[in-house]
């Protein structure tokens, strides 16, 4: 062992353990299998803290001390313990460390089992968005999605959390969870931070996340065809991330330098719904990435009606493979190739007539069709000029010209050519005033991945491996497509989809066992939205008598004492079969939390002269007023208690001076005068 210490060993030379490398490392010593050679014993500290503690002696015969941490008590009758790095394990001082088979039940969370009575929920943005997901058909379409319930749940509770609570960190979600009406529509999901890393590297299993895709696109579908056929967009974006991982890596984006990973979304051109995600390398450039990025459509079954591209992805043998699989695109030509700069030379003369003119919106656009050959295909070339946009850029470089002693006016006179022009180039003939809107559709993806990055809690990513970024990203995915589902229901109204949300936070539910609810009264807002919406609220249960009624005995008669609840809750842990991890189990045990006792303010008794420590009254004490009987001194008997309030004079009866008597002890608060 390095260092220079030596191993423990027991008597007959076998090695037991190793101490700590160096003073105050925390290190995990293993526990020895089988009996032990040496006395040591089982400590208890507290009420769950447990460690196991023996005496060792090693070669130079000297005794050491060490203490191995076991974890958390389960059960004490067959001393089962429970640590993060072993999980569940049998261990005695005779027998040393045996492997154990417990399953651990998920906590409940539902109506009647954790709800206080009186407890106030928030209800509004959860419920729409239960409705949004349940109208829409996507709870059905992800019905068998996952393979228990309680990780169905886990996932819609965890999207909703990302869409309603954008920006919270996951430790804010089990609290969110816990006051909030998802925790009736979505029982038993598992909302603490650890274990939600835990089960987004599950969500983002290859298999776990094929699943998916197919399953949404057959909703996308509506179930009618094998195939999935629309117009699509292909974009992409990066994802900033210092994390030191495999994909993260220094690009240059339009001159920004940043460490980021790559994500490309396909979303359907008509109705702006996300379709699938890719997500590469952040050096991959994306000129290289859509090859690939059409075989995983192929094998997912989507049929590519037409295909808008930026400039980004043009290059010959990507138009050659387009052309080769017969998949008509739009795409923006790049400034720098030479078909360009052929067409902007050779028509622009006459590119600035009257019957060139195309308005786009405000935009007044002068737009050229042109018969052109592009890998043995024939193709149109669009070339366009924007008067606003040429103004600018020339403005912008006469300005230039200031500071430039040696001007090369043939130079300068060509580059005037280039100002406030592009060229669009379509495999199929579009006609002029169409032209420009349809390429101009790709907004859609940018809306999208605004979206997904300032609603649906995309960035930062704070995760580590890849599965636990697939998973995230399917997350950011799914609540991207509520996002916009409730986006288009609200289209004609003066909210959106955000504000909505925003709004109904505060539309609260009071929450009682037995399913027994009642919203409290919603403001115009909140009707307003609801109708939007084209939703009703499900139920307004009211009470004969709501300060008396008894939701636990259907009685009028009030019951005293606090109702089953959190307070005392129980976690619930079972022994399985020794070969058995299916079957439940035949021994089921609880750790039991303390639980407080309420004070019964009425059984408090108190006195006239003084406060009981529980009723003591806040604040400075009254000063103090007494008489001396018929001395200067004051008898110690008749000192009133406590410190006074300040300075006491006592004037004598048969007197007529005053007399100071002797300062009580203790710090005086002010003055005070007996007469």
């Amino acid at each position: 062992m390095s260092g220079g210490q030596d191993n423990f060993q027991s008597p007959n030379g076998t090695t037991i353990f190793s101490p700590k490398q160096e003073k105050g490392e925390k290190s995990l010593l293993p526990l020895p299998t089988g009996p032990l050679p040496l006395p040591g014993y089982i400590r208890y500290l507290g009420e769950y803290g447990y460690y196991y503690k023996s005496t060792f002696i090693n070669q130079n015969n000297k005794v050491c001390h060490d203490i191995v941490y076991l974890g958390k008590l389960i059960n004490k009758e067959e001393l089962i313990f429970s640590s993060k790095g072993r999980g569940f394990f049998h261990f005695s001082i005779e027998n040393g460390y045996k492997p154990a088979n417990v399953v651990e039940t998920p906590q409940v969370f539902g109506p009647g089992v954790f709800v206080d009575d009186g407890k106030i929920l928030v209800f509004g943005d959860i419920f729409i968005f239960d409705e949004i997901l349940d109208r829409s058909g996507l709870k059905e379409a992800l019905k068998d999605f996952l393979s228990t319930d309680a990780d169905r749940n886990t996932f819609f509770s965890t999207v909703a959390f990302k869409l309603l609570n954008h920006g919270e960190p996951s430790t804010s979600a089990l609290s969110w969870y816990e006051n909030s009406y998802a925790r009736v529509l979505y029982p038993n999901a598992v909302m603490d931070d650890r274990r939600l890393s835990e089960f987004k590297s599950r969500l983002g299993q290859w298999n776990v996340c094929n699943d998916f895709f197919r399953r949404y696109l057959n909703y996308l579908t509506n179930n009618t065809s094998d195939r999935y056929e629309c117009p699509i967009l292909i974009d992409s974006t990066g994802l900033p991330n210092d994390i030191d991982i495999e994909l993260t890596s220094v690009n240059n984006h339009n001159g920004i330098i940043s460490n980021e990973i790559r994500l490309i979304y396909i979303v359907d051109q008509n109705t702006g719904m996300p379709i699938y995600f890719r997500y590469i390398s952040g050096n991959v450039i994306d000129v290289s990435t859509l090859y690939n990025t059409l075989r995983e459509l192929e094998i997912f079954n989507i049929d590519i009606k037409f295909l808008i591209l930026d400039a980004g992805y043009y290059s010959e043998s990507n138009l050659a493979n387009l052309f080769s699989l017969n998949i008509p695109f739009l795409v923006r030509m790049v400034p720098n190739r030479v078909l360009y700069k052929k067409l902007v030379s050779e028509h622009s003369f006459d590119l600035l007539k009257t019957k060139n003119l195309c308005f786009y919106g405000d935009r007044q656009l002068f737009i050229k069709k042109i018969s052109v050959s592009v890998c043995n295909n024939d193709a149109f070339a669009y070339l366009i000029h924007d008067e606003e946009t040429a103004y600018l850029e020339r403005k912008k470089n006469i300005n230039l010209l200031r500071d430039d002693k040696d001007i090369n006016y043939d130079d300068y006179d060509d580059k005037m050519k280039f100002h406030g022009k592009f060229v669009l180039l379509c495999s199929k003939d579009i006609n002029v005033n169409e032209i420009v809107p349809l390429y101009y559709t790709r907004q859609k993806i940018e809306g999208v991945f605004d979206i997904c990055k300032n609603n649906a809690d995309l960035l930062p990513l704070r995760v580590q491996t890849d599965e636990r970024i697939r998973g995230q990203l399917l997350l950011s995915f799914f609540a991207s497509v509520i996002y916009i589902l409730t986006s288009l229901k609200l289209k004609n109204s003066k909210y959106s989809a955000k504000k909505a949300f925003k709004c109904l936070q505060y539309l609260f539910l009071k929450a009682f066992p037995n399913n027994n609810y009642i919203i409290i009264e919603p403001t115009k807002q909140h009707n307003d939205i609801i109708k939007y919406l084209e939703l009703e609220y499900p139920f307004l249960i009211k009470f004969p008598n709501p300060k008396s009624y008894n939701v636990f005995t259907n009685s009028v008669k009030s019951k005293k004492g606090r109702p089953k609840g959190a307070k005392g809750k129980q976690k619930k842990y079972t022994i399985l079969a020794p070969d058995t991890l299916q079957s439940k189990a035949t021994t089921t045990f609880s750790e039991q939390q303390p639980q407080t006792q309420p004070v019964d303010n009425d059984k408090v008794e108190t006195s006239s002269n003084t406060h009981p420590v529980s009723k003591r009254p806040r604040g400075r004490p009254p000063k103090t007023t007494y008489v001396a009987p018929s001395s200067n001194t004051h008898p110690a008997s008749k000192r009133p208690r406590g410190r006074p309030a300040g300075k006491t004079t006592c004037v004598a009866p048969s007197s007529n001076t005053q007399t100071t008597t002797k300062r009580p002890r203790g710090r005086p608060a002010g003055k005070a005068t007996a007469k």
